[in-house]
């Protein structure tokens, strides 16, 4: 785990403000990876989307504040409260889609995330493009990262694009998106 955040500190600086990088990342150590990548990219005076599909929009706002992230610097889609019947819990900072099946839905709530966010640099995270794959087939996912990418791109924002893996990744989904543009950081 120390390796994984210590790569994570020593990439994420470099990275351009209109970057699209997919962290492939093991499945133990995505959180951990995700709060502190939000906390590097805040820190540095960033503002961001949060797009949820791993943990509720409660669990996750808690473990970044509990990182010490300004919470007021990032805005959430949550993509698994309604999918698994939690509450959804009244708040200006968070967009509740249907599941990780309503990618439309997800990047509408990104781009209107997006447009409240503070001018300069932003970032969009995706904790878990590996949840969009369990959803969806091989190619729908790859056209939601390229979708992703195209809007992402247009409103000068970067994206991190988190794969998680076990003992091994879907190497022909992370080279689908990897040649449509986009760096791979192996954490």
């Amino acid at each position: 785990m120390a390796n994984t955040l210590a790569t994570l500190q020593a990439t994420l600086p470099g990275l351009a403000p209109d970057a699209f990088a997919f962290l492939t990342v093991p499945a133990k150590d995505a959180m951990a990876a995700n709060v502190e990548a939000v906390r590097l990219l805040t820190a540095e005076g960033a503002a961001g989307v949060y797009v949820s599909l791993a943990k509720d929009y409660l669990s996750v706002s808690a473990q970044l504040a509990a990182a010490g992230v300004d919470m007021t610097k990032v805005k959430f889609v949550d993509a698994v409260s309604r999918m698994y019947g939690i509450a959804p819990v009244p708040a200006l900072e968070v967009i509740y889609v249907d599941g990780p099946l309503s990618v439309d839905d997800i990047i509408a709530g990104v781009q209107g995330s997006l447009k409240e966010l503070p001018p300069g640099r932003r970032f969009v995270l995706l904790d878990s493009l590996t949840t969009v794959m369990l959803y969806n087939s091989i190619e729908a996912t790859v056209d939601f990262g390229s979708t992703l990418r195209t809007m992402l791109k247009k409103a000068k924002a970067e994206g991190l694009v988190v794969v998680s893996y076990s003992d091994a990744m879907n190497e022909e989904l992370l080279h689908r998106l990897e040649s449509g543009g986009g760096e791979i950081v192996a954490l």
